[in-house]
């Protein structure tokens, strides 16, 4: 019953406004992504755990209820780009999504031709790369070679590209001007606020509480699907504040807080997830004073002992990191180009 209400809880995420903005751009692009003489291309960007996944499952979904009323064969193809993948893989990838065979002594224009004649066959509009910016560790002939096949895709088999993945797959798109002037949109997935940013202020007062609502909401089903009933505590303004200010407000992080304490509270029998097990949750994580200080405010903050400096530096690079990422996702607006 747990697994079924946590599966279900994944989708109740999709129910926050950035996400019902970009499900609908991504079936607008699905819409006019074949029209004229070439595809369109697409991207979702955003941080690690932001519900990137989530968010194309669910328009695969949609995509796939409209095909069966139209009669439609292969609406989109899903692919995920494999890490340090070479043109040769990429070519192998995307014949083996598409049911087509695969001749070990085949040319990279062969297996092309291929593609393009079995994307016209099964009626493929859309489709969708996940973990691009894998590209980002390939050799750079190699990386040139596979924006070339998406070019080629668009423009010979007039199919919609949909490219999903963190920022370096938005620096991969910004090295070729061709690709980019093939864009149609961009979707940048970003958390619930900027942890840059966490006091309200007057003028952003209104969306400040717009946000909180919407990270309650999740909070709230996250832990009712992990055994926690009772939400009274952890969706109290301040609490609830202090967990926005822990989890960065992705879901990645949520998810693991929350299952971290819903676990405590259950193993003493409590239907809820109280102090003590929030408190322990933020011990068993290892954070820093910093962040306790966010969670706990600077007079009750409890001294957490860090297991060794490798583990404490490991912590702080990875904090540094992510941080700097958010740097690049505040945006809720979509932008168009190339129309």
């Amino acid at each position: 019953m747990i697994i079924d209400s946590a599966k279900k809880m994944h989708r109740d995420i999709m129910e926050t406004r950035q996400y019902r903005k970009a499900r609908s751009d991504l079936i607008h692009l699905y819409e006019v992504a074949t029209r004229g003489r070439e595809g369109r291309l697409g991207s979702i960007i955003g941080p690690s755990g932001i519900g990137k996944s989530t968010l194309v499952e669910d328009f695969c979904q949609d995509i796939s209820a409209e095909s069966v009323k139209n009669g439609e064969k292969q609406p989109f193809l899903r692919i995920k780009v494999p890490p340090k993948p070479s043109l040769r893989s990429f070519y192998e990838h995307l014949l083996k999504a598409l049911g087509a065979p695969c001749a070990p002594r085949d040319t990279n224009e062969d297996r092309r031709v291929r593609i393009l004649q079995f994307i016209k066959k099964l009626g493929v509009r859309i489709i969708i790369l996940d973990e691009f910016q894998h590209l980002a560790k390939t050799a750079g002939s190699d990386q040139m070679g596979v924006c070339d096949v998406l070019k080629s895709l668009m423009n010979d088999g007039q199919v919609g590209i949909i490219v999903v993945g963190i920022l370096e797959a938005e620096a991969i798109l910004q090295q070729d001007e061709q690709i980019l002037r093939r864009r149609y949109l961009a979707i940048r997935l970003y958390p619930f606020c900027d942890p840059q940013n966490l006091p309200a202020s007057n003028d952003n007062k209104s969306a400040r509480s717009a946000d909180l609502a919407e990270f309650k909401a999740v909070v709230k089903n996250y832990a009712k699907g992990f055994g926690c009933p009772d939400t009274t505590y952890i969706l109290e303004d301040e609490v609830a504040e202090r967990l926005l200010a822990y989890t960065r407000g992705t879901f990645g992080r949520i998810v693991n807080f929350i299952e971290a304490s819903a676990k405590d509270a259950t193993c003493r029998n409590k239907t809820g997830i109280d102090e003590e097990a929030i408190r322990a949750t933020v011990r068993s994580q290892n954070l820093n004073f910093e962040d306790t200080t966010l969670l706990f405010g600077p007079e009750e903050s409890p001294q957490i002992r860090v297991r060794g400096k490798k583990s404490k530096a490991k912590m702080e690079k990875g904090e540094r990191q992510f941080l700097s990422s958010l740097g690049h996702f505040r945006s809720d607006k979509l932008g168009e180009v190339g129309r």
